[in-house]
C-alpha cells in the first residue's frame, strides 16, 4: 500500500498545466466596435513539483509585466493630431476655412463652427438634373480618393434642390424656395451607412468627431430672403431658418 501511495502522489505532482490569458477588447463610439480576439497559451509539464512552481511564478511575473505595459500604454486622441489639408481637393472639394458656409444657389448660409478646417465642400450636378451641395470629413475624403480614387468616404450630410418634394423616408424634405421664378424643393440627406475608414481608429475618431453635429449643422441653415422659403409640413421633415 504505502508503494501505490508514493507512487500515486509522484504521478500528481509531476502532471501539472500553467495557463496565460491576455485579451484586449475596444468599443468605441456609435459606428460600433471590434472585439480584439482573447489569446491563450498553455505550458504543460512533467517536471517535478519544485521546477513547477517556478514556472508559474515565472508566468505571474510576466502577466504582471504585460498587464503593467497594457496600462502605461500612451492612448492616442485624434486632438492630439495636427492636419494640414489643402484648400483645394481632386474632385472639387474646397475646404472649409470659416466658421459659416455660404452656397448661393441654394441662398442658405451654415453655421459649421466645430467643422473647420476639418471638412471639405462640394457643389454639382445629379443625373437627374438636380443641384446639390455635400460636406465631407477631409481625413476620410481624402483617404478614399486616395485608397479607391473616388469619394466613397467622409459623406456627412447634403442638401439639394429637386422638381418634387421627397416622399423617401430617408431623403428628409425640407421646405422649398423660389429659384429664377420656379418653385424648389429642398431635401437633406444623411447617410445610412458607414462612411469612414472603420479600420484606422484616428480617421473612424475624426469621423465620428465630426458625423455627431452633422444634423444640427443641417437645421442651423438660415435661407436668405429673396429664396421666399416655407418650410415642409412632413412628419419626417427636417427644416431651416429665415433670415
Amino acid at each position: 500500500m504505502k508503494k501505490l501511495t508514493a507512487a500515486l502522489a509522484l504521478t500528481l505532482s509531476a502532471a501539472t498545466a500553467v495557463t496565460v490569458f491576455s485579451g484586449c477588447n475596444i468599443i468605441k463610439d456609435i459606428l460600433g466596435g471590434r472585439n480584439e480576439p482573447t489569446t491563450s497559451v498553455q505550458i504543460a509539464t512533467n517536471a517535478p513539483a519544485a521546477t513547477t512552481a517556478a514556472a508559474t511564478t515565472a508566468a505571474a511575473t510576466t502577466e504582471a509585466a504585460t498587464t503593467e505595459a497594457a496600462t502605461e500604454a500612451p492612448t492616442t486622441e485624434s486632438s492630439s493630431v495636427e492636419w494640414d489639408y489643402p484648400i483645394v481637393q481632386d474632385g472639387g472639394f474646397v475646404l472649409v476655412t470659416d466658421d459659416t458656409y455660404t452656397d448661393d444657389t441654394l441662398g442658405i448660409t451654415f453655421t459649421i463652427t466645430e467643422w473647420k478646417g476639418k471638412v471639405y465642400a462640394v457643389t454639382g450636378t445629379s443625373e437627374k438634373g438636380s443641384y446639390y451641395l455635400e460636406f465631407y470629413e477631409a481625413s476620410n475624403l481624402i483617404r478614399g480618393i486616395e485608397k479607391y480614387g473616388r469619394a466613397s468616404l467622409g459623406f456627412l450630410f447634403s442638401v439639394s434642390l429637386n422638381d418634387e418634394e421627397s416622399n423617401v423616408e430617408i431623403d428628409h424634405p425640407a421646405g422649398s424656395v423660389v429659384v429664377n421664378g420656379q418653385k424648389k424643393y429642398l431635401t437633406y440627406f444623411k447617410p445610412t451607412d458607414v462612411r469612414c475608414d472603420y479600420e484606422d481608429e484616428i480617421l473612424r475618431d475624426n469621423y465620428q468627431d465630426a458625423y455627431q453635429y452633422q444634423r444640427d449643422y443641417f437645421q442651423s441653415g438660415v435661407v436668405r430672403g429673396d429664396m421666399q422659403y416655407s418650410p415642409s409640413a412632413k412628419t419626417y421633415s427636417v427644416n431651416l431658418n429665415t433670415n
